[in-house]
């Protein structure tokens, strides 16, 4: 990429958005050729124009840039990436109990004694918060949940480990241990699902007492 407009993205990662103007004085470049670069960043969709800016004196609104969506998002799952190859395996489990705790603190688990039932109930209601087009199936063998969606699909081929994170997530909002059955296969509709299989609190048996 033309060095001119890496800085130009380097510095909206930086600032999360700034006009033609400021990045002519942050970068030592002529206005016109600012907007020269800015013009074929937002042309591949590199950047977009997120609104405007009046000036103090007098003149005409500026337009404001920052890095599109979906750009902002090929960063993030660089940082996800970067940090889970951090977490060595051996205390992968111990962190994603505390991720599990921490992406549902705005809908915590159920008390412990509310019946099984309430707990899918809630348990649905929490992970459709996090997009994951979950609901609950009554079994011959016990109860099921069915994830309809991966939120984590663009790093599950480099972290597959990631899925361990939804089985951490069942259990503190069941309070209850789960064991996956089906991983990413095809429903006859052909989407991907996830299967997991709701198991007794204290012995880790099949729980059969809502099938």
């Amino acid at each position: 990429m033309n060095p001119t407009r890496q800085q130009i993205l380097e510095y909206l990662e930086r600032h999360q958005r700034a006009t033609a103007s400021e990045l002519s004085r942050a970068l030592k470049v002529t206005a016109a050729n600012i907007r020269h670069h800015l013009t074929i960043l937002k042309e591949d969709g590199w950047i977009e124009i997120s609104g405007t800016r009046v000036p103090e004196g007098k003149g005409r609104p500026t337009q404001v840039y920052n890095l599109s969506p979906e750009r902002q998002a090929d960063h993030l799952l660089g940082l996800t990436c970067a940090l889970l190859d951090q977490i060595p395996p051996e205390g992968r489990a111990a962190v994603f109990s505390s991720l599990a705790r921490n992406l549902t603190s705005t809908t915590p688990p159920l008390p412990a004694e509310y019946h099984l039932t309430h707990h899918l109930i809630h348990t649905v209601h929490s992970l459709n918060e996090m997009h994951y087009r979950a609901k609950w199936e009554a079994h011959a063998t016990a109860p099921r949940i069915r994830l309809g969606h991966c939120p984590y699909a663009a790093i599950l081929e480099e972290h597959p480990e990631i899925c361990e994170l939804d089985a951490h997530l069942l259990a503190h909002l069941l309070h209850r241990p789960v064991r996956q059955i089906a991983h990413r296969e095809n429903s006859p509709t052909g989407r991907l699902f996830c299967l997991f299989e709701i198991l007794e609190p204290h012995t880790g048996k099949v729980n059969s007492s809502t099938a």
